[in-house]
């Protein structure tokens, strides 16, 4: 990897650090404006006066948050227009059960490490046991409803906002990107449109429209899943570059290591430790990617990318996602790349 790529990945990682310091209203693009309603909204159970004054604590509690530089409270205001608008009604519950669309919603915060982005500011890991307090035969309080309600909207902002618009606003670290004209209220947004239809496609919506921002999602799960699966092991540095035709000890962890990244297509049969012309191709398919000479040899070079950790991998894949979503999005029609 080049020097100016190593400072550029080292800049992001510390903002990303630093993202929860970042306070930017969440806008979206203005096709999203106009995504259909598909169901007819769900009526929502009206609050007991003890429940009203409990949803408005908590909401004030957000506000009160704010002097530990919690980054909730970033969708403070957000989330007090939401249940305002709504007459003080909770927006993920019909009776006393959370709806479909507050389940479908939690199946993608527990999910966000596919978008690049970390469970962990999302809630992530607690929503099942969350869930569970309203399930079978566990009764629950209004007010359990009520902390859930709260805790799933802040969730949910925060997720839609980081989803768009990035973890990080790019103008804190200096760079002088055009972000263009996205403003749209959040609260709105959930109200008109998250919690009365398909999930998963609103979700999607405000997600950037360029090819290789997919391309990149594609990776990224193909990364995941081998940071779950890969053993880690480390190829042998030779002291010399092995070229097509000679042997190489590190040959079965380099064919399983290739097949894995898609370089090489099928299982090898030829000798264990013969370094041959099908495994050199495939290497130079390697090469190309990273941006190295693509002449199959292993070399130095060629050996420590390939020795690269996934976990590592992983991050810059991530970097690269966020600042996919720094970029403007006004098209009247997706982008080609």
């Amino acid at each position: 990897m080049s020097t100016r790529l190593l400072s550029i990945v080292a800049l992001s990682a510390c903002a990303l650090l630093l993202a929860n310091n970042s306070t930017r209203r969440f806008s979206v693009a203005p096709h999203l404006s106009t995504l259909p309603n598909s169901q007819t909204k769900k009526l929502r159970r009206q609050l007991t006066p003890q429940g009203v004054a409990h949803l408005r604590s908590a909401l004030d509690a957000l506000d009160d948050m704010q002097a530990r530089d919690d980054a909730r409270t970033t969708y403070a205001r957000e989330t007090q227009e939401l249940y305002a608008a709504t007459d003080d009604r909770l927006v993920w519950f019909v009776d006393t059960q959370p709806t479909a669309e507050a389940r479908q919603i939690i199946e993608e915060l527990k999910h966000t490490d596919e978008k690049g982005l970390r469970v962990e500011d999302y809630d992530g890991p607690l929503w099942d046991t969350r869930l569970e307090e309203f399930t079978g035969s566990k009764s629950s309080s209004e007010t359990d409803e009520i902390d859930f309600d709260v805790a799933l909207t802040v969730s949910t902002m925060r997720f839609l906002s980081d989803l768009h618009l990035g973890r990080v606003n790019p103008r804190a670290l200096h760079f002088q990107i055009a972000s263009g004209d996205k403003s749209m209220d959040l609260s709105e947004f959930l109200r008109n449109q998250l919690i009365h239809t398909n999930v998963h496609n609103v979700v999607q919506s405000v997600e950037p429209k360029f090819l290789a921002y997919g391309r990149t999602l594609q990776a990224l799960h193909t990364y995941l899943e081998l940071t779950r699966t890969d053993d880690g092991e480390l190829l042998p540095l030779p002291s010399k570059a092995i070229r097509a035709g000679e042997t190489y000890s590190g040959v079965p962890r380099l064919a399983r290591l290739l097949q894995s990244l898609g370089d090489l297509g099928s299982p090898r049969k030829s000798a264990r430790q013969l370094y041959d012309s099908e495994l050199a191709r495939a290497v130079m398919h390697f090469q190309k990617r990273h941006g190295l000479e693509p002449n199959g040899h292993l070399d130095t070079r060629t050996l420590t990318e390939l020795n690269t950790p996934l976990g590592r991998r992983v991050l810059q894949l991530q970097l690269t996602l966020e600042r996919w979503r720094w970029l403007p999005q006004n098209f009247s029609r997706p982008p080609s790349s």
